[in-house]
């Protein structure tokens, strides 16, 4: 579309000789130029710049568009050296790119620049040019056209600050933090979760971060995994990840599907909370638990006990081997009666 509207601006050189020119009739002249005057038009509606540069390096033709986009005066802007305006091709390699072209390389050139039009307005613009050739295929410069892309820009440098926020904050987290895609493979684990499971980058991306799933919980974990992703659900759990160095770590987990503004499940966050002492506790609890009823037992403290049967030297002495060491305990005192 944007070579097609540019016939009126490279057709001396690009397609119709002068000679050609020259032998066409007034009428047809007349005819050829009332439409060059409609594709100006038309051109001059385009949101894009469409122009042509010639093999000098200079603007030769520019539509309305540039005003818009740039706000510069055509009228000031041609005959001037492109590099004024486009100052990344202060850059070597652009410089280089810019150079081919105009000398007759072949092929498309797509740039992106920054510029600060006179009302100190910033834009950001995409630039794509390739060569023009003559009716005998000699370069004679190059066409092409400008986007205007400063809001795609904004945004993604705004998502982009973002996610920078995001990991920073993620990764001051005590706790395992993680982002999914809607298939649930792992595009994001913060330092916590690293340190957790053992994996370190390149270990836990996609769906490898099962495999520091202890065996025991392996089939569990991947199986709710999966039912989860496929009803699109909210979920929580508990599980062991083994290190490779042998060592369980008790993670509890909770976490929920990302839900974009169509009402679609973009993905998965979720939290990994370290429980190991807690499970350690718990169990030593109930191992406490287990041996205090076996002590009731031996010595006849059931549910239906009688106090007075009761043998409590015994039953001192079992609570004495339970708490350990003499040396470990604190110094008794006498109880008194309220």
């Amino acid at each position: 579309m944007a070579e097609a509207g540019l016939l009126c601006a490279t057709l001396a050189v690009t397609i119709l000789p002068l000679a050609v020119l020259a032998g066409i009739s007034r009428r047809d002249r007349a005819a050829l130029a009332a439409r060059c005057t409609e594709g100006e038009r038309m051109l001059d509606t385009i949101d894009e710049v469409i122009f042509r540069i010639d093999d000098s390096g200079r603007w030769v033709s520019l539509n309305a568009a540039w005003e818009r986009i740039t706000g510069i005066n055509r009228a000031d802007a041609l005959g001037r050296p492109v590099d004024e305006f486009l100052a990344a091709l202060g850059n070597s390699t652009e410089r280089d790119k810019f150079a081919r072209l105009i000398r007759g390389e072949r092929g498309l050139v797509t740039s992106l620049h920054t510029i600060r039009r006179p009302d100190g307005d910033t834009r950001h613009i995409e630039v794509r040019m390739r060569g023009a050739f003559d009716g005998e295929g000699r370069p004679v410069g190059l066409v092409g056209h400008i986007s205007d892309v400063t809001q795609t820009t904004r945004y993604r440098h705004a998502l982009e600050d973002a996610e920078r926020r995001f990991t920073t904050l993620a990764n001051a987290s005590p706790v395992g933090i993680w982002r999914t895609n809607a298939r649930g493979d792992t595009l994001f684990v913060n330092r916590a979760f690293k340190a957790m499971t053992g994996l370190a980058d390149g270990q836990w991306e996609g769906s490898h971060w099962i495999t520091a799933i202890h065996p025991d919980d392996f089939d569990r974990v991947v199986t709710s995994w999966k039912d989860i992703v496929a009803q699109k659900a909210a979920f929580e759990g508990e599980w062991r990840w083994r290190r490779s160095d042998g060592s369980v770590v008790w993670v509890a987990t909770t976490g929920a599907p990302q839900i974009d503004a169509d009402g679609r499940v973009t993905g998965y966050v979720g939290m990994n909370i370290d429980i190991t002492r807690q499970r350690g506790a718990e169990s030593e609890l109930a191992k406490k638990e287990s041996q205090m009823r076996a002590v009731f037992d031996r010595i006849g403290i059931g549910d239906e006990g009688n106090a007075e049967e009761t043998d409590w030297d015994l039953l001192a002495r079992h609570l004495r081997l339970m708490a350990g060491p003499q040396h470990l305990r604190p110094s008794s005192r006498k109880m008194r009666a309220a």
